[in-house]
């Protein structure tokens, strides 16, 4: 799916991973304060980040110029039960 992984999600706010082109992240859970420091940490990147979530219609609000993905329906199947 990507050319590099995701950095091993240590239960912190969100995983995240870039290299020269751009980057990928994980937010499972929508807190305010997760969403403003991934906010931030995504301007600063000045690269395309594509953010996964179980929620990506809500935080789509918050991240309006980077794309937004749901979580892929196998994993979805396999982690929700």
């Amino acid at each position: 799916m990507h050319d590099y992984p995701l950095c091993f999600w240590n239960g912190g706010e969100f995983a995240w991973r870039e290299n020269g082109d751009g980057g990928i992240a994980y937010i499972p859970i929508l807190r305010k304060t997760a969403i403003e420091n991934l906010a931030k940490k995504v301007d600063k990147t000045h690269k395309p980040i594509i953010v996964y979530t179980w929620s990506p219609e809500r935080l789509k609000k918050y991240l309006k110029l980077q794309t937004i993905e749901p979580i892929p329906e196998t994993l979805s199947r396999r982690f929700r039960g």
